[in-house]
């Protein structure tokens, strides 16, 4: 009897200590990301707040998970759990910070997730828009910014908390040079999220809009750098900052800047073409026509802006004088973009040459 008596006591332990709070947040959250790498969807579904649902019926919840757990032998750890400051006049949200990794073939990549709870009846619920979110990137993907913007919005009427949403808003309004939407919703973004490296990606980008401001783009570009969790993400910072450079006539520090990318991934066409013309700008032009074919010749899906790529190809073929190769190479820009000036006026150039 005295045997069975503590069975029954340590099974009552231990179950208390597995069980989850809902009178606290944090107690949530970690059953949450427990129940996640236990893969026991059915049960995170029931810590997501009644307005979640509405946007996410449990089947389509579940799907979300499923599809997403395709990789095998991934190891993932959370390294940290931290209470993010919330409005004092809005009790009802409680914000929090987690730090994690993934490793998959030895390779491994860190994140800084943020995760939004509300109170309701009583009991702390998460903040849940997984499938808004995909679909709002799908439609920013294709370039259907005004229906992005639409479920962008509804995220954050939903959990006005949500920094990425509105960084992703601002995105959308880049895309459509929407200048002070960009500012606004950018601003916001670093003001709920001030340690995300892209936040300030996108605020150099802001500065490039306004124009004659490099000495801001390359302050942002580098405090992106500063918060970059991983090396592999700097690529297309330490690009930016080269092109910057090359706009200010300091080929040396563009130089240094576009070779540190390269040496992150050298199959990036645009830290290519970023070589390309600063050799270009230096009038080294058989040097640059090396670099800018570097660009066009990546694989379809390592190609970025490529119909710019052929117009700086094209253009460097014109400086060496191979009209035969400029003129190829501006009509596959032309085909793209056939309303483009500066390509147009490249290309009534080479016809001149040529005695077309």
């Amino acid at each position: 009897m005295k045997r069975t008596i503590i069975y029954l006591l340590v099974l009552t332990v231990v179950y208390s200590c597995n069980r989850i709070n809902d009178k606290d947040a944090k107690s949530v959250l970690e059953g949450f990301l427990k129940l996640k790498q236990g893969k026991k969807y059915e049960k995170m579904y029931k810590l997501i707040s009644d307005e979640s649902k509405k946007y996410a019926p449990e089947p389509d919840f579940i799907k979300y998970y499923t599809d997403d757990d395709t990789i095998k032998d991934k190891i993932s750890k959370i390294t940290k759990i931290a209470e993010v400051e919330t409005d004092i006049n809005k009790p009802q949200y409680k914000r929090f910070k987690v730090e994690r990794y993934d490793v998959v073939n030895k390779d491994t990549s860190r994140y800084r997730d943020y995760y939004t709870f509300i109170n309701q009846k009583g009991k702390w619920k998460l903040l849940w828009y997984g499938i808004i979110k995909n679909k709002a990137n799908n439609y920013s993907d294709v370039l259907n910014y005004n229906k992005a913007i639409d479920l962008f919005n509804k995220i954050v009427e939903i959990n006005p908390y949500e920094g990425r949403a509105y960084f992703s808003l601002g995105r959308c309004y880049y895309s459509m040079n929407n200048i002070d939407l960009l500012n606004k919703n950018l601003n916001k973004a670093i003001e709920l999220e001030p340690d995300y490296s892209n936040n300030y990606n996108l605020k150099g980008c802001y500065y490039n809009l306004l124009g004659n401001h490099q000495d801001f783009e390359i302050e942002n570009f580098k405090k992106a750098i500063s918060f970059s969790l991983n090396k592999k993400d700097n690529c297309s910072y330490y690009s930016n900052i080269s092109s910057n450079f090359v706009s200010l006539e300091k080929y040396d520090s563009a130089l240094f800047h576009i070779d540190k990318s390269l040496k992150i991934d050298s199959l990036e066409s645009f830290s290519w073409k970023i070589k390309g013309r600063i050799f270009d700008r230096l009038k080294k032009y058989e040097e640059a026509n090396i670099y800018f074919k570097k660009a066009i010749n990546l694989k379809e899906d390592k190609i970025i802006f490529k119909e710019d790529n052929f117009y700086e190809y094209a253009r460097n073929c014109y400086n060496l004088k191979r009209f035969d190769e400029a003129k190829r190479y501006i009509v596959k820009a032309l085909d793209i973009d056939n309303n483009n000036q500066k390509w147009q006026e490249l290309y009534e150039k080479i016809k001149k040459e040529m005695k077309e």
